[in-house]
């Protein structure tokens, strides 16, 4: 099967816009901004692999890409929304290079009559640097540029999986990254976002002042309240 086709039947983008610059178009309505890029990496789709060539994978905040060298044509988009799962192979019974691995999430964008099709059809992609020590860090941004995307359907029904130890991912982030994703995932934990969630927020404050202080902070209020009455009076 060639990648268009490939492309078609699970959903992905296909004909990547390419700027002048001859890099992708960032999607505007998304606020979406590239992270990095790796040159030289082939692309390697469904179980068998088959090689699609070597190109540039680009890794956004939306979306992972890679644009062929040539044909100047071809490419594939994928949205982390489409991924149920990324990981670090290095199983070379498993497939001959290190790589990073992505299975996708088939969903229901099979068009009709390709039913019978189906079992042929494996969602799978490798990405092969040529250099193999590009393998981890680039999968490290892709699991920080997967954890800026808290609402997509895959984490909400927890199929969402990480072949790798994740702590030691955040550990190998710069200081200022590791926050962002930090942030990030806490932001999605608590379901906060503009307008009424954050009202929400501020009725439970007012309701209980004290619900979100720090201990030290109570236990220190509490303490100045115990001094307070029984500090001696200047008429005694």
């Amino acid at each position: 099967m060639d990648l268009k086709s490939f492309c078609t039947r699970l959903g992905l983008e296909w004909d990547v816009a390419i700027s002048s610059e001859g890099q992708p178009v960032m999607d505007a309505d998304y606020e979406e901004q590239l992270s990095c890029s790796y040159t030289c990496v082939e692309l390697a789709v469904g179980d068998g692999g088959s090689s699609a060539g070597s190109g540039t994978v680009y890794i956004t905040t939306r979306r992972v890409i890679w644009v062929a060298a040539a044909p100047a044509n071809s490419s594939l988009a994928c949205t982390y929304r489409q991924v149920s799962m990324h990981a670090v192979s290095r199983d070379t019974g498993t497939f001959s290079k290190p790589c990073v691995y992505i299975q996708l999430d088939e969903g229901s964008e099979m068009m009709e009559g390709e039913e019978d099709d189906v079992d042929d059809l494996t969602a799978e992609l490798r990405l092969i640097p040529a250099d193999e020590r590009q393998v981890e860090p680039m999968f490290s941004k892709l699991c920080e540029c997967s954890a800026l995307n808290p609402d997509s359907d895959v984490e909400e029904e927890g199929g969402a999986s990480l072949f790798f130890d994740e702590a030691e991912v955040l550990a190998g982030l710069p200081s200022e990254q590791r926050a962002a994703v930090l942030a990030a995932r806490a932001e999605g934990a608590l379901g906060l976002q503009d307008g009424e969630d954050a009202a929400e927020l501020d009725e439970l404050m007012a309701d209980d002042p004290e619900r979100f202080e720090d201990d030290d902070e109570v236990d220190e209020a509490e303490e100045q309240q115990t001094q307070a009455g029984t500090a001696p009076s200047n008429g005694l």
